[in-house]
């Protein structure tokens, strides 16, 4: 675990949640109705104030208190706790993006290509990039001196900011601007107190950002434009976040920890960021980091970003980095009141040439902090140069253990790639007293590199099959690598990030997640400058890194539709986005495989199309509840929850999301859903399906007729199973909209039950 929230003989820390806060109670009587509440479990007032952690007060109600499992028990017996849960630790899920998605540039080089609205960066300008919208960013700090956060040219503070500049170590009030206008810190009960948890893990006591994760979040949302930045060489061109002209709001709310060489974020520091931010007066939350789902009500994210809807925050959070760990199901933040955020590649590639003694070169992916220091270096095979004790498929691939120092100092050494990180195999090379690697049978899914200890390229097998040839043919085989070369509309693209968490939604798997899929391989964004490092920028990657280009994106539909709801956006995003790639086929995994949307949702966000959606799925926080009434919260729950007369529906229907997902289907299922026409007035939408195999699939009515903007329109779904030859896998299809000028697409995953 990455940070430790140990009170002693005083019990663990817990978050005890009470629900909406009282609108009748000033935020002091709030806090000591939290006093009291501990008093009379723990028997003092000295015990109180001693147990209190943070008082949520602003957003919702509730407070951290170091408990014994107890004292736990006890306060979770109250009629008016709906629920307490021990403080987890969520951990953060770790450019040409805005050429790519269309907002920037002639559209030359977008994904869907030049057209009037591209070439004229039609969003950008439309919303004066985001001007007067507030993007909070929950994360480790911000490095305020960063280029991306100047704020020349910008209007004033929009009045309704309600928030503060925190000051602490090496930040003061001078460090915010009109760019970024606020910050905090929350570093309350950090194991041993905060003094001394930042002495041990190199941590500082204020806003500012010694990780660099958060700096590269916040400008990725929010950035201003930087000519000439790079990582290394690599990537050269004018970084810019989503929205240039949008407010950064910063809660530093994850700490590094050296132990584990981690970054975590408290539940307690979560909640206290959602409640902060909702008093602030933040229009959206950029949220990239997560942890294990569980129950709504017992996971802070959840419960934040419900009170946030509930305010009209937009709330957009990381899918979660586990594909290749935890594999289908892995997806993070699934509540559908979050836009969920899964990552894909851009067109961008970065590469390195490889030279052999025999005037051979080759071209593979090549993507390294590290260089080669000289012209020429010897060249060895894996299989030839380890130890006897070593299987010859583990020296193959260049295992752990495998490798005789002797025999591979100051070389070059091929490997063959197998199912592990290519980090592990650099690792055993560089230990060995290697000088570079080779991955001799390099596939796609290696362009996502990085972590490697040692110059590397990535060839693919007929390259490699030269590389062995060569090295069987002479005494003395030699080569070098020559790094640096970044190459633009390369296909195809966007590839499915190897690492990106997919569906099913373990959290209620009738919810499609992810809702969407952006850049997050190779982002290059501002970076900490913390240990007078001299890489102002730097190339991440994450579906940490493409939520906050979601975030981005968010804040120009708030700006160009000031009144649309959170569910709103999302309906938009999701239904406009694309399933094609820069060759017009189908998006693909990392393998080259067909992806489905329980990798992508509803596919790749398109940012100008999402402005004119045509239709949206709407949601308010009563069909939140009817939705929460259809999973078996009761009454008295969800009246603590909105702190009002809640009542659950006699017969409570579908939640209105925008894409369909069902999970159990047997033999037949009515889906209900309803859309508002938002761009047309008098105008007609047909429908058209899509089907999943082994499924049929029908719309009722199957015409919609709006006679004005603003007009919602109700319909069903009906699926039905027509034979069982599928009855093991899951199937995939799409539902249609269509009056001849928009299209409007909501995916649809069925699972057999």
């Amino acid at each position: 675990m990455a940070l430790n929230f140990q009170g002693r003989d005083h019990g663990d820390t817990h978050i005890v949640y009470l629900g909406n806060v009282d609108k009748s109670l000033h935020p002091e009587a709030v806090t000591s109705s939290h006093h009291a509440l501990l008093r009379d479990i723990l028997g003092s007032d000295e015990a109180a104030r001693e147990s209190l952690g943070f008082s949520y007060r602003h957003g919702f109600s509730g407070f951290s208190a170091r408990l014994t499992e107890e004292q736990a028990a006890k306060i979770s017996s109250l009629p008016n706790v709906l629920s307490i849960f021990p403080n987890k630790i969520r951990k953060i899920h770790t450019t040409n993006s805005w050429e790519f998605l269309g907002l920037y540039g002639s559209g030359e080089n977008s994904l869907f290509g030049a057209s009037e609205s591209t070439e004229s960066s039609w969003l950008w300008h439309n919303t004066k990039y985001g001007k007067d919208v507030i993007i909070g960013v929950f994360d480790s700090g911000v490095w305020p001196e960063s280029k991306s956060f100047l704020d020349h040219g910008m209007k004033s503070i929009p009045k309704r900011w309600k928030g503060t500049c925190e000051t602490g170590e090496k930040f003061n009030a001078s460090h915010c601007n009109k760019k970024l206008i606020g910050a905090r810190f929350f570093s309350h009960g950090l194991q041993d107190g905060p003094e001394a948890y930042a002495k041990a893990h190199r941590e500082i006591l204020s806003p500012r950002d010694v990780n660099g994760h958060g700096t590269h979040t916040a400008s990725t949302a929010g950035g201003r434009f930087v000519r000439n930045a790079n990582w290394l060489g690599y990537a050269k061109g004018t970084a810019k976040g989503g929205a240039p002209d949008a407010h950064l709001a910063i809660y530093k709310i994850c700490w590094r920890n050296i132990t584990d060489d981690r970054v975590g974020c408290p539940d307690a520091h979560v909640l206290s960021a959602f409640d902060m931010g909702i008093h602030d007066g933040v229009d959206i939350i950029s949220a990239s980091f997560g942890g294990p789902v569980g129950d709504y009500f017992l996971d802070s994210t959840f419960i934040g970003a419900f009170h946030a809807m509930q305010k009209g925050i937009v709330v957009v959070a990381s899918a979660g980095n586990s594909q290749q760990t935890l594999g289908p199901g892995s997806v993070e933040n699934g509540a559908p009141w979050i836009i969920t955020v899964g990552a894909s590649t851009l067109d961008r590639a970065y590469f390195g040439d490889l030279f052999l003694g025999n005037n051979e070169s080759f071209r593979g992916f090549s993507f390294t902090e590290k260089r080669l220091r000289k012209r020429w270096y010897h060249l060895a095979a894996g299989a030839n140069v380890g130890l006897p004790t070593s299987s010859f498929s583990a020296r193959q691939l260049c295992l752990s253990g495998s490798l005789d120092p002797k025999k591979v100092q100051g070389k070059i050494v091929a490997c063959l790639r197998g199912r592990m990180h290519p980090a592990f195999q650099s690792l055993e090379v560089f230990s060995a007293g290697g000088a570079g690697i080779i991955f001799c049978n390099s596939t796609q899914v290696d362009q996502d590199t990085g972590n490697e200890f040692l110059p590397s390229v990535y060839v693919d097998e007929k390259a490699g099959e030269a590389i062995f040839s060569y090295i069987n043919s002479t005494r003395f085989p030699v080569a070098q690598i020559q790094h640096q070369i970044s190459l633009t509309n390369q296909k195809p693209a966007p590839l499915m990030a190897a690492f990106s968490s997919s569906g099913p939604n373990l959290v209620d798997a009738d919810i499609l997640k992810p809702d969407i899929t952006a850049p997050g391989v190779h982002i290059l964004a501002a970076y900490t400058q913390f240990n007078n490092s001299k890489v102002p920028y730097k190339l991440v990657s994450g579906t940490s890194m493409s939520c906050p280009h979601v975030s981005g994106i968010v804040a120009l539909l708030k700006s160009y539709r000031p009144t649309w709801s959170p569910a709103a956006i999302k309906s938009a995003i999701v239904t406009t986005g694309y399933w094609f790639d820069n060759l017009s086929e189908s998006i693909k995994n990392s393998s080259l495989a067909p992806a489905s949307p329980f990798d992508f949702g509803g596919g790749h966000v398109n940012p100008n199309a999402a402005a004119h959606p045509g239709l949206v799925y709407d949601a308010d926080e009563q069909d939140y509840i009817g939705y929460l009434c259809s999973l078996g919260y009761n009454q008295t729950e969800l009246q603590i929850l909105t702190q009002t007369s809640a009542k659950c529906p006699d017969n409570p229907t579908d939640l209105n999301y925008p894409s369909i997902a069902i999970s159990n289907l047997s033999r037949s299922k009515v889906v209900h859903r309803r859309v508002t026409n938002v761009d047309d007035d008098a105008t007609n939408y047909t429908a058209s399906i899509e089907a999943p195999e082994s499924v049929s699939v029908s719309v009722h009515p199957s015409v919609l007729r709006f006679e004005h903007k603003g007009e919602t329109k109700a319909f069903q779904v009906i699926f039905r199973v027509e034979d069982d030859s599928n009855i093991n896998n899951d199937v995939f299809g799409k539902l249609i909209w269509s009056n001849g000028k928009y299209m409007v697409t909501s995916p649809i995953a069925v699972s057999f039950g």
